[in-house]
């Protein structure tokens, strides 16, 4: 019983705090949506016209991601959007640290080079 109650303590504190990371990248990747539209010289209100701006920097991430490497693509998105640590995606897929390291340097990089200006303000 006294397992029972430690690992539903423990699983009550892994999701609470997954949550609040959530929040806090979802503030941040909006602080840096921000960022970008004043450095474009773009409205930074909450109209229909930022929505379809930030949509529009969604695909065009989504297009680039999408001509990396499949396994490179996968390590990506869990990384950057189900916020897996390295660890993580390392157990996940049952591959070394250093491969999901190496795979996340040459989509950063690749990314850098694709996306140019803009990848200062998304990652």
């Amino acid at each position: 019983m006294v397992f029972h109650t430690s690992l539903s303590a423990y699983l009550y504190t892994c999701v609470r705090y997954k949550i609040i990371r959530h929040i806090n990248q979802s503030k941040l990747r909006e602080k840096y949506y921000r960022d970008f539209l004043s450095y474009a010289g773009l409205s930074v209100d909450n109209s229909n016209e930022d929505q379809v701006n930030y949509n529009d920097i969604n695909k065009l991430i989504e297009q680039k991601v999408s001509e990396l490497p499949k396994k490179c693509q996968k390590i990506f998105r869990l990384s950057r959007y189900n916020d897996l640590s390295i660890k993580e995606i390392s157990q996940l897929l049952n591959i070394s640290h250093k491969t999901v390291e190496n795979q996340l340097t040459i989509a950063l990089k690749y990314l850098r080079k694709s996306l140019g200006k803009l990848m200062i303000f998304l990652v």
